[in-house]
């Protein structure tokens, strides 16, 4: 349970958290964490009891409540009957009821535990335990089953209850219940370029094709794509898909013996629960284990701080508290309020957006000047003739291509799942297959219909809401291959223009070593500088 309200939320994970109320203890609080790759969105709850409660997206939306009732509090059957009533279904309500009762398998019966199995059997709920224990009392060494798990009777067969055998350090049992429809969804594989083997990789794409047996340069960049994914598939490890543990910088093989040393303490004691002699050896195995992790820590944080000097990069420390801390650049899928309707299902959200991002940058939403002065200027016919012995239509060379791509930064890579990283690695054979698709491509004027593809990713607005679509600056990842190929074009045009003088001096956007401070300096220089060359002539 929580005591003091800490609106914390641990990493990968969204927390929502309930308030302890005055009066009923020093104890209290309820909190619900979801994991970030869940769509989630909390409800209001109009009660007095210590509950919070949150609608997921699994495979159909789920409400979940946490409820928490503290043993020395007078709970009233009409405060539960009420909550029950006010949480859509299907719904699971979960917690720490403090009621003992044979119904989800306590030995015991106390008055908590008759009122709640009257309430339940009135109510028409489905208990999910399945008979263990839920709680140890380490004074008393007695084991109990106050932890209770409901659920509304659409939900019953959806779950499949169970708790796990260790206490992982608290004085209750996790619980877990696993959906027998739901299958999570792993995150995305990446590639994990530190351990890659680039020599095998090199070997793998060093025998390549020629670009003049294909058809079409579609057909060769889809086949040096395919290539170079074949190749990391077997030269670079990927990651296993799911969220990644919080790291631990003091954790050390000490710790790993002292912990392994208090389990098997406390499995010899569990099916032995009135055995004195078991219950201490279990108490000093879990005081040691206490007393190694807490001085691990310190020593490792001694000798970190101990580490620190004038000269250690600012990015070195920063990293390390990052680590420390266990912060992951993840958010939460959006949910869409249409209508005054949450919308939480993955492709219907898609769909929402892809429809608003669509609306807003189609031709249409544009003023009716604006699209008839467009439709004038696509009517008129461009003159693409000119002299082949001009700098800007000459073929590609080799330094080019390495040119362009030392300029390339380590951005995410499109549909193709190609990264720079990639491209750097290239062996001589297949830089040069590279050169010669966007040479053909140069000539022919032909764009290859997979670089017209984008994975759009939606970032909400600071300060906006978070349930309206247009809210979120839509982010298009695509192709690597085809922004290094943008590069070559982009390098090549700029030198030209810069060296022949073609922009003029007081243009300052997307030009080198200028920027909004040159046009304003200018701005403001020009009237002193007019007024200067009056009281000459004067």
């Amino acid at each position: 349970m929580l005591g003091d309200y800490i609106p914390a939320s641990p990493p990968a994970y969204s927390a929502f958290y309930s308030n302890s109320f005055e009066g009923q203890g020093h104890h209290g609080g309820s909190a619900i964490l979801v994991r970030r790759d869940i769509p989630c969105t909390s409800l209001e709850l109009d009660t007095p009891l210590q509950a919070v409660a949150v609608k997921v997206f699994m495979d159909r939306p789920y409400t979940v409540c946490s409820l928490y009732l503290p043993p020395s509090v007078t709970v009233e059957r009409g405060d539960l009957n009420h909550l029950v009533r006010d949480l859509p279904s299907p719904f699971i309500l979960l917690g720490d009821f403090n009621g003992r009762h044979p119904l989800w398998g306590d030995s015991s019966v106390n008055p908590r535990g008759v009122l709640l199995a009257s309430f339940i059997e009135d109510e028409g709920l489905g208990v999910l335990n399945t008979g263990d224990v839920t709680h140890f009392n380490s004074p008393t060494g007695t084991f109990t089953a106050i932890d209770i798990s409901l659920c509304s009777t659409s939900a019953l067969l959806d779950f499949t209850w169970r708790g796990l055998p260790d206490l992982y350090g608290s004085d209750h049992f996790p619980i877990l219940l696993e959906g027998n429809r739901y299958e999570p969804q792993s995150r995305l594989l990446r590639w994990n370029l530190e351990k890659t083997d680039w020599q095998f990789f090199r070997e793998l794409t060093s025998s390549v094709s020629s670009v003049a047996d294909f058809g079409s340069s579609d057909e060769a960049v889809t086949y040096f794509a395919d290539m170079l994914h074949s190749a990391a598939l077997n030269s670079i490890p990927r990651t296993s898909g799911y969220f990644p543990k919080r790291p631990v910088p003091w954790w050390s093989p000490v710790c790993t013996t002292a912990v392994r040393e208090k389990r098997p303490a406390f499995s010899r004691l569990r099916p032995n629960r009135g055995d004195p002699t078991l219950l201490e050896d279990f108490r000093r195995a879990r005081a040691r284990a206490r007393r190694v992790l807490k001085e691990a820590r310190r020593a490792s944080w001694k000798a970190y701080v101990s580490s620190i000097n004038t000269k250690t990069p600012l990015t070195q420390v920063f990293r390390r508290v990052r680590k420390m801390e266990g912060k992951f650049s993840l958010s939460s899928p959006p949910v869409l309020k249409v209508n005054g309707i949450k919308i939480m299902d993955g492709l219907t959200v898609a769909n929402t957006m892809a429809e608003a991002f669509a609306k807003v940058s189609s031709r249409d939403s544009r003023p009716l000047a604006v699209r008839h002065e467009l439709r004038a200027k696509e009517r008129t016919v461009l003159d693409f003739t000119g002299n082949e012995n001009e700098s800007y239509n000459h073929i590609f060379i080799l330094r080019d291509l390495h040119s362009a791509l030392s300029l390339c930064g380590h951005t995410s890579p499109g549909q193709d799942n190609i990264p720079y990283a990639m491209l750097r690695h290239l062996g001589e054979k297949a830089i040069s297959f590279l050169l010669a698709v966007y040479n053909r491509i140069w000539l022919e004027g032909v764009f290859p219909s997979g670089w017209r593809v984008a994975t759009i990713l939606p970032f909400l607005k600071p300060g906006k809401d978070s349930g309206v679509a247009l809210n979120y600056r839509p982010i298009a990842l695509t192709s690597c291959l085809y922004k290094l190929f943008e590069k070559m074009v982009n390098v090549r045009l700029v030198y030209f223009l810069e060296r022949g003088d073609f922009l003029s001096p007081s243009q300052s956007g997307f030009r080198k070593y200028r920027s909004t401070t040159d046009a304003l300096v200018r701005r403001r220089a020009s009237p002193r500088e007019a007024s200067s060359v009056s009281h000459c002539l004067q």
